[in-house]
């Protein structure tokens, strides 16, 4: 699994106008949180993610407490957005329509129309060498398009997802299962366990870890299935911490 983390105030839990002493606190109590002696937490993660998680902790320090690294940073962190959003017009780009000309071969007709050399009282089968035209996909069937493949495009479903605004775990799964991806496909981009994304999809928060977790790897999962990330993740976020009042 990769503790990929895109938010260092996500981490730190802070708010992005945060003071210097304000991020100061926060680092000290994230890194009490997340120390090794909190086996709640170690206990969803290998040694060497702690240790990764423990590097991230301190990156996101180091950043956020620097004013030059935290204007560098700040300007990037508005990145993936913009570049979900195009990503999103280039995929609207690539709906497109089936259309093929026909393949079949009709040269026989004109044989079968020639005179007939039946014997009389025989009736000429006209239509005996006649090949049939292989079936085309209908003109009007569209096709959406993920970094996995292609899925067949269903209105009803799409005006669905565009209507949904609270993002749980069963509505990540139906979008997903609808444009034909799996949860091995997903493991093996964003390196986040089996276990895990199946957590996500079934709400179980048991199994998931704390909300900062859970919240980057909701943001990699809806990113690959099309989904806005930061509108899924802020949702599923909220879902978890109602959960676990």
């Amino acid at each position: 699994m990769s503790l990929n983390f895109d938010d260092y105030y996500d981490l730190l839990q802070v708010d992005t106008t945060a003071s210097l002493e304000e991020i100061q606190r926060a680092y000290r109590k994230t890194k009490a949180l997340y120390s090794p002696d909190s086996p709640a937490l170690y206990s969803m993660f290998s040694k060497e993610e702690a240790q990764e998680l423990v590097q991230v902790i301190e990156t996101a320090y180091k950043t956020l407490s620097n004013p030059n690294l935290r204007a560098q940073y700040d300007q990037q962190r508005m990145s993936p957005q913009a570049e979900w959003e195009e990503a999103s017009n280039v995929q609207d780009d690539a709906i497109y329509g089936l259309s093929g000309e026909s393949s079949g071969d009709f040269s026989s007709i004109s044989a079968a129309n020639s005179p007939s050399t039946n014997f009389p009282g025989e009736s000429p089968d006209l239509m005996s060498n006649v090949v049939e035209p292989a079936p085309q996909p209908a003109s009007n069937q569209k096709l959406g398009t993920t970094r996995f493949g292609n899925y067949v495009l269903d209105p009803e479903v799409e005006e669905y997802i565009k209507s949904v605004e609270l993002i749980d775990g069963p509505f990540l799964k139906t979008v997903r299962e609808y444009k034909g991806i799996s949860i091995d496909q997903i493991a093996s981009i964003t390196k986040i366990g089996g276990h895990h994304l199946a957590a996500i999809e079934n709400n179980d928060f048991t199994q998931l870890p704390p909300v900062v977790f859970s919240k980057a790897f909701v943001k990699q999962y809806a990113q690959l299935v099309g989904l806005d990330p930061q509108k899924c993740s802020d949702s599923y976020a909220d879902l978890m911490k109602k959960e676990q009042k």
